[in-house]
């Protein structure tokens, strides 16, 4: 930078690559289901934000600071004095750039909190290191880093920026998994979900092309003569990467994917990011038709290997990255590169520059973080809050779809229609509504007349039976059908559960019993599913208190693990969700005891499956001498569940009718059961 044009183009391309952040957001919340747009909107400028404050207090300094022998800076604290003011600016928005990629390949699974430590991680050490090893020194014109004095060539960041976002995005998406029910076949086709506005993800596309612009002109640090071929090649790439993308997929998968046409832009631009200095408007199209291509077979690898990169954000930055930065050594103008090696020499040295880039990022990001998501923070959100989305358990966003879910979901475990969902004809989602009623309106009509009919009568016996068995075991319900009168059995090791609502007495005053009743049985449904999923036995609910046992009617070795991990879902549950009553947040107390029990059916009318014992008494005490929001459970069952959960211990209680009890509260999972 030589002169005020220098520093003004360098300066607006600066602000074109800024664009840049609104294309990643537009694309990535496009392509994701709607549940978790908000989710993509923050965390796509809050990895702007962190990523420039890391790396303006340690990145910078990192990158650009007086080198140890091409290998690193000590100088690294609040050092952007190193570097020009508007060179800082510029390298800032890169640095930015290559955190943004993990967020689209790692979407609708991953923590908000995990996704903000991982951006700090490669703006702090990942980014800095590897641009220090082949940028130290740019801004002074003479590179100083290692594999730059090896010659190693990355014009603008095909590798440095590109395939350093796309290491980690693949370290990351390996250790969170896919998401739930990606690879659920059907049909003999992979399950692939609905996305939530792809003329958004065009938007997104389009501000990123015009921001490449910036990124690969402003490359040049000066307004020179060798800007208008930059920027011809990088519009040649983008355009052939697209153009090839649609019609060399349309071949492969029998379909025009507007998916394609968009990655094959991205991957045509990522490919030209290394070279477009120095290669030819027939190179760049080369290039980029290329880069086209391998977006599309690496989609369709990764769709094979079941790894599950939501936006296809690593076949476009990591696979473009590399075959741009190889295709440096392929196509460029040697006497431009200025290395001073034969074509043979710069495809070592390049390939080299990948391998070092490979290495670095994904060994370290996989180990760091795979060390982290099991040993100190569970880096992916539980499967509730995947299920509701990360809007919601993320961020406790309240949404009318969100409320048109909630009242279908009752309908649907109450089969009780009288309520209607919200419906509005100016909105989606209110036009939804109208529709699902006109649906419930027309389905009450045709209950009415199949009543009237009598048809209903050929499911009496089929409707008793599914009564009973949702009031009884099913082996119980078999024993009174062959005409025992009392039934009375031991099982000598089962835990028992009771779960009880803070503050139930005082809400209960507060609202009608109508409203009061349906937020319980929403609740309490809720908790039914997860008895369900356990195999658990709920025995009763007594106001606002829910008692379950597991170990019968079946005996279970499991039994104290199968209450923890329902113990566990509760307090998820509650914490996840939107259940409130008086628009106040539910509380739990939860108490659990392990020992024998006697059980059985007694009586001629409304009979009910009980239970008796001093181990039931004793879960009841430590429920109601319990903490709220916690759950405590005695000693018989912390022996029982010590070696896989955590626990803290209480100093002793005294009990009434126990005397002083030894308890402990149960805290977590020590690893996934």
């Amino acid at each position: 930078m030589e002169n005020e044009f220098d520093y003004l183009w360098v300066l607006i391309s600066a602000m074109l690559v800024f664009l840049m952040q609104a294309g990643f957001t537009g694309l990535e919340s496009g392509m994701t289901r709607r549940k978790n747009s908000m989710n993509i909107a923050m965390k796509n400028i809050a990895d702007f934000g962190i990523s420039i404050a890391c790396f303006w207090i340690i990145g910078v300094g990192l990158m650009f600071g007086p080198t140890q022998n091409g290998w690193f800076s000590y100088h690294i604290f609040f050092n952007a004095s190193y570097v020009p003011h508007i060179f800082f600016i510029f390298q800032a928005m890169f640095c930015s750039t290559a955190a943004s990629i993990v967020s689209g390949a790692v979407a609708e699974r991953l923590k908000f909190v995990g996704y903000l430590i991982i951006t700090a991680f490669i703006s702090l050490f990942i980014y800095p290191l590897f641009g220090h090893w082949t940028w130290n020194g740019l801004s002074q014109g003479e590179t100083q880093g290692w594999l730059a004095q090896m010659g190693f060539i990355d014009f603008a960041g095909s590798t440095v920026v590109h395939s350093t976002g796309g290491w980690v995005a693949l370290a990351i998406v390996l250790i969170l998994g896919a998401r739930k029910g990606r690879f659920q076949v059907e049909q003999n086709q992979l399950r692939h979900f609905n996305t939530n506005n792809l003329p958004l993800s065009v938007l997104g596309t389009l501000l990123l092309w015009f921001g490449w612009f910036g990124f690969n002109g402003g490359s040049t640090l000066a307004f020179n003569n060798i800007v208008p071929i930059v920027i011809e090649n990088t519009l040649l790439a983008g355009v052939f990467g697209m153009v090839t993308a649609l019609f060399f997929g349309w071949f492969w998968k029998k379909r025009a994917d507007l998916i394609f046409v968009i990655n094959g832009t991205l991957g045509g631009l990522v490919s030209i990011t290394a070279n477009a200095n120095a290669v030819s408007s027939y190179q760049a199209v080369l290039i980029g038709m290329i880069g086209g291509i391998i977006v599309v077979l690496l989609d369709d690898l990764l769709e094979k290997l079941k790894i599950d990169d939501v936006v296809g954000a690593i076949p476009v930055h990591l696979g473009g990255g590399i075959w741009g930065t190889l295709a440096v050594a392929l196509f460029a103008d040697l006497d431009k590169l200025n290395t001073h090696l034969t074509r043979y020499e710069q495809f070592m040295v390049q390939g080299l520059g990948i391998l070092v880039c490979g290495i670095l990022v994904f060994s370290t990001t996989y180990i760091i973080f795979w060390v982290i998501n099991q040993f100190f923070y569970k880096l992916r959100v539980s499967e509730f809050a995947e299920e509701i989305g990360l809007d919601v358990a993320e961020h406790k966003v309240t949404t009318k779809l969100q409320e048109l879910f909630e009242i279908m979901r009752y309908q649907a475990e109450t089969q009780d229609f009288k309520i209607r969902v919200p419906q509005d004809p100016f909105t989606e989602v209110g036009q939804i509504g109208i529709m699902y009623n006109n649906v419930i309106f027309e389905l009450e009509k045709t209950q009415k007349m199949l009543k009237l009919e009598k048809i209903a009568l050929e499911n009496v016996n089929e409707k008793a039976e599914a009564l009973l068995l949702n009031i009884l075991p099913k082996p119980i319900a078999q024993r009174l059908q062959q005409g025992e009168k009392v039934i009375t059995d031991t099982f000598a090791e089962v835990t028992v559960l009771f779960a009880d609502m803070t503050g139930f007495t005082k809400l209960s005053t507060s609202i009608p019993p109508e409203k009061l009743v349906n937020q319980l049985n929403l609740i309490f449904s809720e908790f039914d599913l997860r008895v369900e999923k356990y195999g658990i036995e709920k025995i009763k609910t007594i106001g606002d208190c829910y008692m379950a046992v597991a170990g019968i009617p079946y005996p279970d070795k499991n039994h104290a693990h199968l209450m923890a991990e329902f113990s566990l879902d509760i307090h998820e549950m509650i914490k996840c969700s939107c259940f409130y009553i008086d628009k106040k947040p539910l509380q739990f107390r939860i108490g659990i005891n392990s020992g024998p029990v006697i059980a059985g059916v007694i009586g001629r009318r409304k009979f009910i499956y009980d239970l008796w014992g001093d181990t039931v008494n004793t879960a009841s005490r430590m429920e109601s001498y319990g903490i709220v929001g916690e759950t405590q459970v005695t000693q018989e069952t912390y022996e029982l569940l010590k070696a896989d959960y955590f626990f803290e211990k209480r100093e002793p209680l005294m009990i009434k009718g126990k005397g002083k009890m030894q308890v402990y509260l149960l805290k977590g999972r020590k690893k996934e059961i």
